[in-house]
């Protein structure tokens, strides 16, 4: 869908309580259009995942992620802080229930950068959650996508090459599913989604 100068540029007024969940292969470049949306929409927010994996590259707990312990995340297991939870590539990501109790109740849009199995239990909870699924443009780009970032060993992209048929079957259960080719393109769609379910 192409869109107008002035549409483009139309500032979303957030009327409602707005759950938009953005999923994808790695290297679809999620975290991208992630922090693009929470420049571009005033009164968005981002709900940071607890990770027991290490930080990659310059990543700071508490703005990436909160970096934790197995130990710790188990506990929240237990003591049921946690919406939910999943194990990708060893490593365990959570969302933590508060916040997003927190922002279903009010007016804005808290954005969730999570797999595809984090996604569809979100929608469960929550089923006026938007569900976007971000693919790139093909399994070549996302190789390359992948190499470039140099914060992986050959062992851990192979890891993560491994997924995509089964995040391509899942991404069908989805709202939306972008092909993120050109990233203005991309945020503009996602910003019509958005301001179309103010509505």
């Amino acid at each position: 869908m192409t869109l107008h100068e002035n549409q483009k540029d139309k500032k979303i007024a957030l009327t409602r309580p707005t759950l938009l969940v953005l999923s994808g292969f790695s290297g679809a470049g999620k975290t991208t259009v992630r922090s693009n949306i929470l420049k571009k929409i005033p009164g968005s927010h981002f709900s940071l995942s607890v990770t027991t994996r290490l930080p990659r590259g310059d990543e700071q707990d508490g703005i990436d992620y909160y970096f934790t312990t197995k130990e710790k995340f188990n506990r929240m297991i237990k003591n049921n802080e946690l919406l939910e939870w999943e194990e990708v590539h060893g490593n365990y990501y959570g969302t933590p229930l508060s916040r997003v109790v927190t922002a279903a109740g009010k007016p804005g849009l808290l954005i969730f950068d999570i797999d595809v199995y984090g996604g569809l239990s979100i929608k469960k909870h929550y089923p006026e959650a938007i569900l976007v699924f971000l693919k790139a443009p093909s399994l070549n780009v996302l190789k390359e996508r992948l190499a470039k970032r140099l914060t992986d060993s050959t062992e851990t992209i192979e890891q993560r090459l491994q997924r995509v048929p089964v995040e391509e079957k899942l991404s069908k259960q989805y709202d939306h599913v972008i092909i993120n080719n050109t990233l203005d393109k991309t945020i503009n769609k996602i910003c019509e989604i958005i301001r179309k379910f103010q509505r």
